[in-house]
């Protein structure tokens, strides 16, 4: 699991770096996704939510209904149907990276709490059908918890 998480972290980088988006380059300029959000945890804005871009909101509200419609048909959690929905999570996060507007520390606080849901989906690559279910829980979990950070 440690490597498939190293994996996904090297592609979104991959993916910044050959995006057109300066911001984003300068961004990760030097290190590594876990560099830069190492040990952070989200907060609050002085006690305020921090404002959300809409295509933000957009693919968060896409990322739930792809959790969504795949509740029932994870009941038995599969190594199959676990990667496949882990395929269209990663498409949709990779989306929102990619028209995401946002700046200065909203956008700073969006990472970290990207940053936690990708590790999430990636236990949707385990071997053991217990955390593949375990992460269906979570990642509905953290889309759930944007709404307390962000407006």
């Amino acid at each position: 699991m440690n490597q498939n998480k190293v994996l996904m972290l090297s592609i979104i980088f991959l993916f910044f770096t050959l995006s057109g988006c300066d911001k984003v380059k300068e961004h990760f300029k030097g290190h590594t996704h876990d560099e830069l959000h190492a040990g952070q945890e989200i907060v609050l804005n002085k006690g305020k939510k921090w404002a959300a871009d809409e295509s933000t909101k957009k693919h968060v509200a896409v990322l739930r209904q792809i959790m969504k419609n795949n509740q029932t048909g994870l009941s038995a959690v599969t190594a199959e149907n676990s990667s496949l929905l882990r395929s269209k999570l990663n498409a949709e996060v990779d989306t929102l990276f990619a028209t995401c507007t946002m700046e200065g520390e909203a956008h700073d606080q969006l990472h970290i709490y990207l940053k936690g849901l990708l590790e999430k989906i990636a236990m949707l690559d385990s071997k053991n059908e217990k955390e593949r279910g375990d992460a269906f829980s979570l990642i509905s979990s953290a889309l759930e918890m944007f709404d307390n950070y962000f407006e």
